[in-house]
């Protein structure tokens, strides 16, 4: 077919379909690719995902996942948990303008490093080395099996226990 093409119900491919230019709906916002019964497997995209319109778009790309707004990353099922995981000697690294806050436990079982004021409304468990250059305050209780400095100043409103240097 040279030229425009309509087809207007459905167009099935039984085999490999292959395009040379590219896919635009024909109205914003109204069209889907896949279904929840008949999603697709996968996703190939070789720069990057955008997700959503100006102002409150999520990019996913080779290296980063950015928000143009607030964004939460959350699991949706009841008592899911949500694991970061660095594989290697790669750090994880947590950076804010404001405040990075714990609203129930924080759990360091590898070395962790706050570089300004670290706020914890729950328990701080840390099973290995723990810095805090800025103010520390722990609502509940702070319990370090493993070496802890604090350079600033440190608050806990509860129990204070410490198994090794501190």
């Amino acid at each position: 077919v040279r030229g425009t093409l309509h087809v207007a119900n459905n167009l099935s491919a039984s085999s490999t379909f292959t395009i040379g230019g590219n896919i635009i709906p024909g109205s914003n916002n109204t069209l889907d690719i896949g279904a929840p019964s008949t999603s697709f497997r996968t996703v190939y995209a070789s720069t990057s995902l955008i997700v959503g319109s100006a102002g409150g778009q999520v990019t996913v790309d080779t290296n980063s996942l950015d928000s143009e707004g607030s964004f939460t990353l959350q699991t949706t099922l009841g008592n899911a948990a949500l694991s970061l995981v660095s594989v290697g000697t790669g750090d994880i690294t947590l950076n804010s303008g404001g405040n990075i806050i714990f609203s129930d436990s924080f759990i360091s079982q590898s070395s962790s490093t706050v570089g300004n004021d670290l706020t914890v409304s729950g328990d701080l468990l840390a099973s290995s080395t723990l810095q805090s250059t800025g103010l520390a305050t722990f609502y509940n209780g702070f319990l370090s099996t493993a070496s802890s400095t604090v350079r600033g100043t440190l608050h806990v409103a509860n129990n204070l226990s410490a198994s090794s240097t501190f």
